[in-house]
């Protein structure tokens, strides 16, 4: 992205002004022609496996458009964070192409619990939370120190209840709102 912190930076003096300012300007209609020009949300579904061999995460993450209509599939930079023994949690900064699929490997020492995409919330889109992930969040979330990643997680659940993709209908109950379906299968223990 552009920032008056960079023109700082970079583009000190007379000579470096014209230079600057095409940098910024090319940046600025990047930026422009890839979101404020288009329209629709991203959705970012995770699956994910370890192989304990190779001390190896391997995940396959798909994008797809919210918004009926506008295809748009975007480069999103995301924050993954991976949640490891005793709520450790490692962030990787992670590009997530713009196609419909982009796989990472990453080394990892020890199996993940869980996995969070956008774990920082600086990315404009929407984060599926995969199966794994949610069962290890229903017994862990109380125990996750950082209050933004806690907060990304419940709204992950939310959407993902508000979006009609829970995993049973089961679950559901006629009164219930999403809130109160989210709280009652964090509750719950399998």
């Amino acid at each position: 992205f552009f920032s008056s912190r960079r023109r700082h930076t970079r583009c000190s003096g007379v000579s470096w002004a014209r230079r600057c300012v095409q940098e910024t300007d090319a940046e600025y209609m990047g930026f422009n022609d890839n979101f404020i020009l288009t329209t629709g949300l991203n959705r970012l579904k995770p699956t994910w496996v370890y192989s304990s061999e190779e001390k190896k995460l391997k995940i396959r993450i798909t994008q797809t458009s919210l918004t009926e209509g506008f295809e748009t599939l975007r480069e999103h930079y995301i924050d993954l964070a991976i949640f490891l023994e005793q709520n450790h949690m490692v962030v990787e900064k992670v590009q997530v192409k713009p196609q419909q699929v982009t796989e990472i490997e990453l080394d990892v020492s020890e199996n993940p619990g869980a996995i969070l995409l956008n774990a920082y919330d600086i990315a404009y889109v929407s984060v599926e939370i995969d199966n794994q992930s949610a069962n290890y969040f229903k017994n862990h979330l109380k125990d996750i120190q950082d209050e933004l990643v806690r907060a990304i997680i419940w709204r992950g659940f939310i959407e993902t209840v508000h979006d009609g993709d829970t995993v049973s209908y089961t679950h559901l109950r006629a009164h219930e709102t999403p809130e109160h379906l989210v709280c009652r299968l964090l509750l719950e223990k399998k």
